[in-house]
């Protein structure tokens, strides 16, 4: 049903515009006025320019009627893309989220705090607090790693280029994936933050 709606309804629609568009505008007659004057070459590349948009247009619509199923995927694909782009989570967003998981796992007693959980948080403070968080924004999505050194950090080491952590390793220095709005390694790690393994261990006779 879909597809039938994107091959009779858009390409319609985008040929109707274009239309009336160009029934507003006699390209030829605005060429053929702007001959000798000093604004001839600037009105010809416009007048060029209309003209190839409206060879895409035309293209555009003939191909959304003979592949509408295709059309379609591409549309879809279109605003998939753009919606992870809009809801890509930035590092603060990552903070945040790290606090917030703090909160709730300060709130419950020791003895039944998620040993996982509390070892994780744990080390993302640890790494927070060096000055070791990184993230890498790909535009859809992004990763939060670890780096080596405190960005304010003089050491020479530091600031060599040749020994920045490497491309091939650089999958081993991944701490958290953000997107759709979320960071899914600290959401996975918090699951059962109110689940001790070990809490009945020592009670459970044998």
């Amino acid at each position: 049903m879909g597809y039938q709606i994107v091959r009779r309804l858009i390409p319609s629609r985008i040929s109707n515009k274009y239309n009336r568009i160009k029934a507003r505008f006699d390209l030829d007659d605005a060429a053929e006025r702007l001959k000798g004057s000093k604004f001839e070459k600037i009105g010809n590349f416009w007048i060029n320019l209309f003209r190839d948009y409206g060879d895409v247009i035309k293209e555009t619509s003939n191909g959304i009627k003979e592949r509408p199923k295709r059309a379609l995927a591409y549309a879809w694909g279109f605003w998939a893309w753009l919606y992870c782009v809009n809801t890509n989570p930035n590092e603060r967003s990552f903070r945040d989220q790290c606090l917030s998981a703090a909160t709730e796992l300060s709130s419950l007693p020791p003895s039944i705090r998620n040993p996982e959980s509390c070892a994780h948080l744990a080390f993302l403070e640890s790494c927070h607090n060096t000055g070791l968080l990184r993230r890498l924004n790909l535009g859809v999505c992004s990763f939060m790693w670890l780096d080596n050194y405190d960005r304010e950090c003089g050491l020479y080491a530091a600031h060599c280029k040749y020994l920045e952590p490497k491309y091939l390793s650089f999958h081993e220095r991944i701490l958290d994936i953000g997107i759709l709005g979320r960071w899914w390694v600290i959401r996975r790690k918090m699951k059962d933050y109110d689940i001790n393994p070990d809490e009945w261990k020592h009670k459970i006779p044998g």
